[in-house]
């Protein structure tokens, strides 16, 4: 009786069976690495969404910005070129008022704690709201404009108060 006949052939069955089993180990592994890939990408995805979302929001509020000051060139325009509501540079000449930039003027607001949007220089709507409630707070014309006798008062908030 040839016993290497049986041997060879379960050999050959237990080679088989082990090759399938490694195959199918191998697919999960690489199926789960494209699934991790899957999520990182998706990730990424949302992370870039998220921006352009931000970037979509930035511009629609520039947009909106720049409507207003078209508004406001026209009607200067209409009314024979009246000085406007308030004027980019702040820093020009005002008689005998210390100037103020639009930097100082978020600054004290934030220090006030009306103002909680990036101090970038510009006046735009969150700056005149916080601008109008401080008027409001304070008894005086809440127009949103940083004249003579706002600054007055706001310029004493451009250094955060230190408690003791």
């Amino acid at each position: 009786m040839d016993f290497a006949a049986p041997q060879k052939k379960l050999k050959r069955r237990f080679v088989m069976w082990l090759k399938v089993f490694l195959s199918v180990i191998l697919l999960l592994n690489l199926s789960g690495c494209a699934a991790h890939k899957s999520s990182v990408i998706n990730a990424k995805e949302e992370q870039m969404q998220a921006k352009i979302d931000e970037l979509e929001n930035d511009l629609r509020l520039k947009d909106e910005d720049m409507s207003e000051l078209e508004k406001e060139l026209e009607k200067a325009k209409r009314t024979g070129g009246k000085e406007p509501r308030y004027s980019k540079n702040l820093n020009a000449p005002r008689g005998d008022m210390p100037s103020a930039s639009p930097r100082q003027i978020q600054a004290a607001l934030r220090n006030v704690g009306l103002y909680d949007g990036p101090i970038d220089g510009k006046i735009g709507k969150r700056t005149k709201k916080a601008i109008r409630e401080f008027q409001n707070a304070n008894g005086l014309t809440a127009d949103g404009v940083v004249g003579k006798k706002t600054w007055l008062v706001l310029s004493g908030y451009l250094e955060p108060k230190v408690m003791r």
